[in-house]
């Protein structure tokens, strides 16, 4: 199949790819690329022609879990999930992290994905950060490269 008939989804799911590809050049793409980012991004468009959307709620998340995927492949991780987890803030308050990262060790990372911040969500993460024992971070993309702060 040539990538000009992938459905739009896996399309630009492949173009992020091959750009991911270009910046890390050890970054191999598996070898059967359709079925990779069917995981990644979503099945193909199902019966009666409806397309399935993709599961992220912006192209900044996508983008960001196929670099996800790219640093699994290279071992730099060991698992990563879409919105795995919701965090009590208390008083009713519940935060979702974007991303739930296992590096290598076992240690488990929270990564909120951000194009900018609200003061709100700011504060979701810091209270979240302050109650639960896991690392978290916030990316964002500046200049082509994923900027990483800690809280």
């Amino acid at each position: 199949m040539k990538s000009e008939e992938y459905p739009p989804h896996v399309r630009l799911a492949v173009e992020a790819a091959e750009r991911a590809q270009q910046k890390a050049p050890g970054f191999a793409l598996i070898d059967d690329t359709r079925e990779a980012l069917r995981r990644v991004v979503g099945s193909p468009p199902r019966a009666k022609g409806r397309p399935v959307t993709p599961p992220f709620r912006s192209e900044l998340e996508r983008d960001f879990s196929l670099h996800l995927e790219a640093a699994k492949v290279a071992g730099e991780i060991a698992w990563w999930a879409y919105e795995p987890w919701r965090f009590s803030l208390g008083g009713g308050a519940w935060y979702k992290v974007d991303f739930g990262v296992m590096l290598p060790g076992g240690e488990l990372e929270a990564i909120e994905v951000k194009g900018f911040w609200r003061e709100a969500a700011r504060l979701r993460i810091k209270v979240a950060a302050s109650k639960h024992p896991l690392a978290f971070k916030a990316v964002t993309r500046k200049e082509g490269a994923w900027v990483e702060e800690t809280f």
